[in-house]
């Protein structure tokens, strides 16, 4: 089994923060900061007005590598890029460079759009001095290795339009011409200049006829491929346009950050009969694409070309189209990506296909229901270096592992089947509940009224497992290719299968949201048939790579629609195109010109197999030995090689042993110093146990245990001592104890107790058993993995006579034991605070935190008498203004600066309501109205912005913070108002002045706002400072690992 890429595991992700720069920390006796030039030489990349060098790392300083934290650079010189930055000396700083982009319309987010991806990145060592101005670096190389890849989507749009098949029919006099297709993206925004939308178009294009400048009218990034040519990179467009000849795959790719306002102008040139070649081609039509046409996320349009110079109808054209969205909840961010990484010694890794094999074919099917739990459990049992399986959504859209578009389902509970009995169904019409509940058959035994397996006891062989259930049920040191299915057009314009209406960016997002989440340190590559599903993974994020399916040249099999599928070749020049990783191609194209393996290294692919072709060890093995980087077949659990060979060093003993346990006993004394040192011979070496090292214990009783020990050496274990031995070899039961008569261990530690009082802590520790004995019962069970083998499961209780323990820097504190506390090294302190601050909203409404610890309530907030008086017309008295609802707040984003003491953050209120009295005159044009009496009213979906400060003051020799006076603004979302007894009660005047009071509701609520700010303020501030003075800074935010949250 191949070792894999994750080194580290990359950051799944961290709340975007607004764009503002944290101040390094400042102290008179300690030099924290050095000042360090980055500069950087670009030559190989030509930039456009919008785009600049930017450089993001691991610090603060830096932006901790979020795009929209990072630090852009200046123009120094011709392709040259500088910056000056004040960053840490006390540790290793660690950071990339890329290109970024910012819409000057809308300057609240970075877009990516180039970025260097070597795995280990830049790195300053804390121990290096400050550069001298003249030395640079090259952007994209990093020790002469030169990597570097197109960014992802973050809050923009793609949009790629796709001439294929053929698609422009002209009339008579300019067919079999030699066509140019240009794409100018058009803003439809008006402004002053461009009152309306016919004078926008007007000017469009009247540009055009000018040839077309390249300048674009609107923030957007056109680029052009021509995928079937020689040259099938993407490229900024020609002056004319693009060439299109027949049979050509001409796609063009624009990002945009408003598609709504976006409008695509598509020009049209060709050579006039007898021109001069020296001449350009002329402008002979267009067509205007509004994007009203463009609102689903794919689709054909068969469009009219008009005449640029007489505006008559020449023709029409049919254009694919694809529309990429961002994930709503994007993860990813500049620490790491595995996008196109693959190291040259991962060739020949086994791919268990669908499981441990498919399991409905006559001559391959294998004995476990495919894509289940136990099948991808028997792969990765078997040594499979990946598990590759389909994965398609249920109706509740939750992605599901399946692999065809219909089940069968059973009408009637019956031993029998019958015509009648199946209903066949397609899958995505099912939810995941009907799917596990309904007795559901495979497409096969459905139509064959056959079932081949019974095993609905049998929970991990249930069909229809969920994605995020393989993501943390399998071994994750087992890589999973996985493969979204999606129906697709066929070459002869049928589709494959009727999908539902379901948008095709919602159903990607629906699969990567639960991969981003789930996935941890697994390996993971996503792979496809549809051309369009491997472009959105591609755009959508940039951790995981992206392989390509072809179908190839084939009989066994349709062909697609999309060319690109249908060759090798075109394949590898689509995924060399959209920075894939490489192509999954079938397994009998390639024997037919096993050459094809070589051609896509030589591109720098990566060349996966597929195909029945490949249950054979011959075909296997040939496909290995041609350098195949992997094999995706059945029947691994058989067709996988395995060997093992057990070592001279241990005494055998036969079944026909006169006394067993005394010859395992003795057998296992003999091997007291291998075991010490773990030296059982050459090509078997297993963990030494002198001294054993652990690498963490983690303890957890609730919220109000939690303990973890790491780096743990532990001397002694070798003096054990073997008592009680009771071997069954026959059932393959051994029961035993071991006498343990003294254990010395040290090691860190990290600890947050909620007893009495408050113990926390972290530092090492050391300590000791003594008298302690370990019961063991090990079974062993038949090897899932290679035939004629056991694997044995242990279970061991250890009892302990005595015990000592020692650790250093534990700390008592009478803090509030309700308040979750906080690493101050925690790379996620925003959301750990987020989550404190979550865990207290129950208590905060009543202001009871603890039974001894109360702060001011939070419900109901009274606010402060309002009083409104504009001259004699205008008086408005509100009193008694009772609040609800302010405990029901949400954090939708925070950032928190310890150094500094700043706690910026968004909240969100989904309802207030409040009730006062109130005494109202107003006289407006003919409209007089008066009252007195009870007032109420609410404001929905409210939006907080809260900026806090706290300062550190000494006190015992500890520091404490103290907060300034919160300054909160509110934004109020849906609003309403409500005066009882206007007009002395009477019902028809009183709806009229609230409809009035309502629609002009801006009057009243500035000053009812500033009431609300003021008091909502007052109390947060109260609040905070009354739970900060009850402890130091060091018990709120203690200093212990941030692998440690406590």
């Amino acid at each position: 089994m191949e070792r894999w890429w994750y080194l580290d595991n990359a950051s799944n992700g961290r709340d975007k923060v607004q764009k503002s720069k944290k101040s390094p920390s400042k102290r008179s006796d300690v030099i924290t900061h050095k000042k360090w030039t980055f500069r950087v030489l670009v030559s190989q990349l030509e930039l456009n007005v919008y785009e600049k060098i930017a450089l993001t790392g691991d610090c603060d300083e830096l932006g901790n590598w979020d795009p929209d934290q990072a630090v852009l650079l200046n123009k120094e010189e011709e392709n040259v890029w500088s910056i000056q930055v004040n960053i840490p000396c006390d540790v290793d700083v660690n950071y990339r460079y890329f290109v970024a982009s910012i819409d000057p319309s809308n300057q609240t987010s970075v877009h990516v759009r180039r970025f260097e991806t070597h795995i280990n990145p830049r790195t300053i060592l804390k121990s290096s001095e400050p550069q001298e101005l003249s030395q640079s670096e090259t952007f994209g190389v990093v020790e002469g290795v030169e990597k570097f890849d197109k960014g992802w989507l973050t809050n923009e749009t793609v949009l790629e339009l796709k001439f294929f098949n053929n698609p422009f029919n002209l009339k008579e006099r300019l067919k079999n011409r030699l066509l140019f297709v240009k794409l100018t993206a058009m803003n439809l925004r008006i402004n002053a200049e461009s009152s309306n939308l016919h004078s926008v178009m007007e000017e469009s294009l009247s540009n055009d006829t000018r040839e077309n400048t390249n300048e674009q009218p609107a923030y957007a990034f056109s680029e052009v491929a021509t995928l079937n040519n020689d040259d099938f990179n993407f490229q900024r467009q020609e002056q004319f346009g693009r060439v299109y000849q027949k049979d050509d795959i001409l796609v063009f790719h624009i990002t945009v950050t408003e598609p709504e306002n976006i409008a695509y102008l598509i020009d049209l040139y060709t050579y006039k009969k007898h021109s001069d070649d020296s001449l350009p081609p002329y402008h002979f039509g267009y067509h205007y694409l509004l994007p009203n046409l463009l609102k689903k996320s794919e689709g054909q349009l068969e469009l009219p070309i008009t005449c640029a110079s007489k505006h008559r109808p020449l023709g029409m054209m049919k254009i694919e189209f694809l529309k990429i969205t961002p994930l709503n909840d994007p993860r990813c961010d500049l620490k790491m990506s595995f996008i196109r990484y693959w190291n040259e010694k991962w060739t020949g890794l086994d791919v268990g296909h669908r499981g441990s094999g498919t399991s409905f074919k006559v001559t391959s099917g294998g004995n476990i229901r495919e894509n289940t739990i136990a099948s991808l459990k028997r792969a990765a049992e078997s040594g499979a270096d990946f598990v590759e399986f389909d994965v398609q959504l249920s109706k509740d859209l939750l992605p599901v592992i399946y692999h065809d578009f219909h089940v069968y389902v059973s009408l009637k509970k019956k031993a029998t089947f019958d015509a009648h009995d199946m209903l066949e169904l397609p899958m995505r019409e099912l939810t995941l509940e009907q799917l596990k509940n309904l007795k559901v058959y495979h497409v096969v035994e459905g139509r064959s009224r056959e079932p081949k397996f019974f095993d609905e006891d049998l929970a991990e062989h249930q069909p229809f497992p969920e994605l995020s259930e393989a993501l943390t049920m399998i071994d994750e040191k087992t890589g999973f290719n996985i493969e979204i299915k999606w129906a697709q057009l066929l070459e002869n314009g049928l589709p494959e299968d009727n999908h539902s209406n379901i948008d095709k960016n919602l159903y990607v997002d629906c699969i990567v949201d639960v991969v981003l989440a789930k996935a941890g340190k697994r390996k993971i590559i996503f792979s496809c048939f549809d051309a369009d599903i491997c472009v959105m993974l591609r755009n959508k994020q940039n951790l995981y790579p992206v392989m390509f399916l072809t179908m190839g040249q084939t009989k066994k099999y349709p062909k697609y629609y999309n060319p690109c599928c249908n060759t090798i070749q075109n394949g590898l020049k689509f995924a060399v195109a959209n920075e894939l990783l490489g192509i999954v191609a079938h397994t009998e194209d390639l024997l037919k010109d096993i050459t094809q393996v070589n051609l896509a290294k030589d591109m720098g692919l990566v060349i996966f197999c597929w195909g029945d072709d490949n249950n054979c060890k011959d075909t296997i093995k040939f496909l290995k030995d041609k350098g195949l980087h992997a094999i995706i077949y059945d029947k691994v659990d058989l067709l996988i090689d395995s060997k093992a060979i057990l070592p001279d060093v241990i005494r055998k003993c036969p079944k026909s042993s006169i006394d067993m346990n005394d010859c395992i006993c003795k057998s296992i004394e003999l091997l007291r110093n291998n075991l010490a040192n773990g030296d059982f011979g050459e090509n078997f070496t297993i963990p030494k146990i002198e001294p054993m090292f652990i690498d963490e214990i983690k303890m957890h009783r609730g919220s109000d245990f939690k303990a973890s020990f790491k780096n743990l050496f532990v001397a002694g274990p070798s003096q054990f001592v073997l008592k009680n031995l009771r071997a069954n070899v026959d059932n393959k039961t051994f029961t035993f104890d071991l006498e343990l008569p003294f254990l010395e261990f040290n090691g860190d530690y990290s600890i947050a107790l909620k007893l009495l009082v408050k113990i926390s802590g972290n530092g090492k520790f050391k300590g000791a058993f003594k008298n302690s004995i370990a019961k063991v019962n090990a079974v062993g069970t038949p090897s899932s993995s290679r035939e004629g083998f056991t694997e044995f499961k242990l279970v061991v209780k250890l009892n302990v006579d005595y015990a000592y323990f020692q650790m250093e820097s534990l700390l008592l504190s009478s803090f509030a034991a309700s308040i979750r506390v906080c690493s101050r090294n925690e790379p996620n302190l925003n959301q750990c605070i987020i989550a404190s601050v979550k865990e207290l909203q129950p208590r905060l409404a009543s202001g009871q935190l603890d039974p001894d610890f109360v702060v001011p309530a939070l419900e109901p907030l009274a606010l402060d008498n309002i009083r409104m008086e504009r001259g004699q017309e205008f008086k408005a008295h509100f009193t008694n203004l009772l609040v609800t609802g302010p405990s029901s707040f949400n954090i939708e984003k925070m950032r928190v600066n310890l150094d500094n003491g700043t706690f910026d953050f968004i909240i969100n209120i989904p309802k207030l309501n409040f009730v006062g009295k109130y005494s109202l005159k107003i006289n407006i044009l003919l409209l007089n109205i008066q009252g007195k009496g009870d007032m109420n009213g609410s404001f929905e979906n409210s939006r907080a912005r809260v900026k806090m400060h706290a300062n550190k003051y000494q006190k015992n020799g500890q520091t404490y913070l103290k907060f300034e006076r919160f300054n909160l603004k509110i934004q109020i979302g849906k609003h309403k108002l409500h005066l009882n007894n206007l007009f002395n009660g009477d019902p028809n005047l009183g709806q009229i002045g609230n409809q009035f009071i309502n629609e002009n509701s801006e009057i009243f609520l500035s000053e009812i706002i500033p009431g609300l700010e003021k008091n909502l303020a007052e109390i947060f501030t109260k609040t905070a400072n009354e739970i900060v003075e009850t402890a130091s800074f060091d018990e709120m935010f203690p200093d212990i690992p941030p692998t440690f949250n406590v």
